[in-house]
């Protein structure tokens, strides 16, 4: 049973704005809107909120589920959810007014603020952050390559530990677009060291005070109260548990806030555009990477076309929070969604929200039939994340997926020249990429949020029935995680123990290369001049080239005397 008792407040008065010469009517798109918003949350379930505000007016505010099951506590308009990744646009907000008063500028190094931090920060500016065009590693990854639990608190100290031990990039800055928490959560340190004061208070003077956006902060304190906030939630077949939010980091994160407040940020974003300030300048601009790449979310916000209409948007997710916010300038259009379950695909509701409040014509989505050319330019390996490779088959005119370690077969259906469904709910399509010769990669659609490249890899015959285990035997250390692991050889399989880590089975798929399900996605072993293993890189999402050194011997030993008295860590 749907719930149908939600807050919804249509105006009770015909709707004048008109968009494309054809004024609309305010009823029927408004009470679809309620439908798409309700449809399949019940009750008894965690749920979501939408508001959507046309020419500075709320037209529509409505909630439906639980923001805390257990006591049975109502959504409303006024709750307060984690909005994730959607404080980026806030944070470069921040960034943008610094230097709108000369305060900073783009081209203002991470070294140059904190003159403690030595390469490669002394390369990486304001404005590779700013584009997720640093390279700098992901921060998530690598807490987890240095033993961190997926429920570990994880504070802002331990985190700006974590990340200026780094001494290596992913890239060099500016070579190629890659998402990163990582830069956001140093332009975040960046604010607060110029303007000498926390985010959230630069960001209350600025912005939450002036727009009356008083459910809104910057949360740095799990313990910090914040009335009416909603708990986190996984929705699954098997039933609702609790996801425990465990971040204290900010810039990337932090921001708690409601529908409301939200779509007041948008509109202000609307009429800072209208009125062209140097601030919306800044935060309008984009920028291409060296190797052509568009910075799609720069600045917090991805600007796309969609059917005809100018959209800038961006969502989040962060333990069973789900947010999105996209506004459209030149009809002083903005929508935003929060929710507190993790199977809401906030995007795709907010598209279907604008087809309807716009009475976009239904023909213009109709799918085209797809080409019955040849598959096999699509055939090959290719990887999408380090150790993540996904092989792509030809037999009997259809084409099939396996993942690296596991021999089933998936049929894809092909819906368009270059594209392939994965699933259906949620949606998730592969599109290849190909020059006029050969295909050299494919996008990785993830439904309206966005896609993740994948690049063509040519892995050699391998047989690893051939590969002497034990050379790899040993203790290796990463300085720049401050993290240890011992590697052994376990029923003929190569095995990673980390104190505070179930044990992980390598499998080798390459020479010297080796991938994994757990904390260590991909390993490369390195060698000496004379042919020894003096270590390994671990590579894993948007976190490559980790080096760890392999310890003398004797220390290995005497740890493997420890062992052998007290125990390991459990079994794999």
């Amino acid at each position: 049973m749907l719930k149908r008792d939600g807050y919804l407040v249509c105006l009770l008065l015909a709707l004048q704005l008109g968009f494309g010469g054809t004024a609309l009517s305010a009823e029927e798109p408004l009470e679809k809107i309620q439908r798409a918003i309700e449809a399949g949350i019940t009750y008894d379930e965690p749920g979501l909120a939408v508001a959507i505000s046309v020419n500075d007016v709320v037209l529509v505010h409505h909630a439906a589920g639980l923001a805390n099951v257990e006591l049975q506590s109502p959504i409303t308009e006024k709750t307060v959810f984690h909005s994730a990744s959607l404080s980026k646009q806030f944070t470069a907000f921040a960034v943008m007014s610094l230097i709108e008063a000369k305060r900073l500028n783009l081209s203002t190094s991470v070294q140059d603020v904190f003159p403690e931090l030595a390469t490669p920060f002394d390369q990486v500016t304001v404005h590779h952050l700013l584009t997720h065009t640093s390279g700098l590693r992901e921060f998530g990854t690598l807490a987890s390559m240095a033993g961190w639990l997926s429920d570990d608190i994880r504070t802002q100290a331990q985190m700006w530990r974590l990340i200026t031990r780094q001494t290596a990039l992913n890239f060099k800055p500016g070579a190629r677009v890659e998402y990163s928490n990582t830069g956001y959560f140093l332009l975040a340190k960046i604010v607060e060291q110029i303007a000498g004061q926390s985010l959230e208070d630069v960001l209350r003077e600025s912005v939450f005070a002036p727009l009356k956006m008083a459910r809104t902060h910057i949360v740095t304190d799990r313990n910090r109260l914040n009335p009416n906030r909603a708990d986190s939630y996984l929705v699954s077949g098997t039933g609702v548990r609790k996801a425990v939010y465990v971040n204290e980091m900010i810039g990337s994160t932090g921001l708690q806030t409601n529908v409301i407040d939200l779509v007041r940020w948008a509109q202000f974003l609307n009429h800072q555009e209208a009125l062209n300030s140097q601030v919306s300048h800044l935060m309008q601009q984009r920028h291409s990477a060296l190797n052509g790449d568009d910075a799609v979310f720069a600045n917090g916000q991805e600007r796309r076309t969609y059917r005809g209409l100018d959209t800038w948007s961006h969502g989040g997710q962060d333990a069973g929070f789900r947010s999105f916010l996209i506004r459209i300038p030149e009809a002083n259009f903005a929508l935003s969604i929060l929710s507190n379950r993790n199977d809401t695909d906030t995007a795709a509701l907010a598209f279907q929200l604008i087809d309807l409040y716009f009475e976009l014509p239904a023909d213009s989505l109709k799918q085209k039939t797809p080409p019955t050319d040849d598959l096999a330019p699509f055939a090959g390996d290719y990887e999408l994340y380090p150790g993540t490779i996904m092989s792509f088959r030809v037999d009997q005119g259809h084409l099939l997926l396996s993942m690296l370690g596991d021999t089933t077969q998936t049929a894809l259906p092909r819906i368009g020249k270059h594209e392939f469904q994965l699933s259906v709910k949620p949606d998730r399509r592969i599109e290849f990429q190909r020059s006029t010769e050969a295909v050299t990669g494919f996008d990785f659609i993830v439904g309206q949020h966005g896609r993740i490249p994948a690049q063509r890899v040519n892995l050699k015959p391998f047989d690893a029935s051939k590969v002497g285990l034990t050379e790899y035997v040993g203790s290796y250390y990463s300085a720049e995680l401050a993290a240890e692991y011992t590697l052994l050889v376990r029923d003929g399989m190569l095995v990673a123990q980390h104190a505070r880590l179930p044990d992980m089975r390598l499998q080798i798929f390459q020479s010297d290369t080796f991938w994994s399900n757990g904390s260590l996605p991909k390993v490369r072993f390195v060698r000496d001049s004379q042919g020894g293993i003096v270590g390994f890189t671990a590579s894993g999402p948007l976190a490559e080239g980790v080096l760890f050194v392999r310890q003398a011997d004797t220390d290995y030993a005497i740890r493997q005397s420890h062992d052998h008295v007290f125990g390991g860590n459990g079994g794999d």
